[in-house]
């Protein structure tokens, strides 16, 4: 557990006396859960910041079976947005993908960390600012008339957590198809017609972007 939440953006720059002191805090709480069982819904969630130790959990639209926004994998978190409003409801679900356990850091605790070590509000911060540009490219993608140009924002988006200029595809055809609210087949067209233009290579099990300047023109 320590090395898991040692590698999160929240203790990056941060003494580890400070880490063990979060560890060893009540504010901090580690929770396993089973395939398929939700870990937050929209009226059911906890103020707290949640870190995904192992296995895997989809982040969906509210309502059931939702389109999927983003899968979490080992070190990615949830709740930040939620830590701090008064809001009543979280705007997502999120159901275990496989079994997967989940460290919690409560408001309280993160609140006293901040306090104690203003380099912790100060990843906070910078997280929070990362992931309102990450959103805002989202709306422009979903703003996008195309198929292609949903494609081309989504690849563009992707870019950005990448290594080089590869983007590994940790869903099936099927899930992009549906987190980008397009038809399978409009996806495979779309995907065809960017690569004809030389604007990517489709791989085995990534999509290779040859051309990031013209991708950017897509609409």
């Amino acid at each position: 557990m320590r090395k898991s939440l040692g590698e999160t953006f929240l203790f990056e720059h941060v003494p580890g006396a400070l880490l063990d002191r979060a560890l060893g805090d009540p504010g901090c709480e580690v929770c396993r859960y089973e395939a398929e069982s939700l870990i937050y819904s929209r009226s059911a969630f906890r103020r707290s910041l949640g870190f995904l130790v192992s296995g895997s959990a989809l982040v969906r639209t509210p309502g059931g079976r939702g389109v999927i926004l983003r899968r979490l994998e080992p070190g990615m978190s949830f709740g930040a947005a939620a830590l701090f409003s008064s809001d009543a409801f979280y705007v997502t679900d999120i159901t275990a993908e496989t079994a997967c356990t989940v460290l919690f850091l409560t408001q309280e605790l993160i609140s006293a960390l901040m306090q104690e070590n203003f380099q912790v509000a100060r990843n906070y911060i910078g997280f929070l600012s990362g992931r309102i540009v990450f959103l805002n490219g989202l709306i422009d993608s979903y703003a996008a008339q195309s198929a292609e140009g949903k494609l081309a924002r989504f690849l563009l988006l992707s870019l950005r957590g990448a290594d080089g200029d590869e983007i590994p595809l940790q869903m099936s055809m099927s899930r992009l198809a549906e987190s980008l609210g397009i038809g399978r087949a409009s996806l495979y067209r779309a995907l065809d017609r960017l690569e004809q233009e030389g604007l990517v290579r489709r791989q085995a099990h990534s999509i290779r972007v040859l051309d990031c300047a013209a991708l950017e023109q897509v609409k």
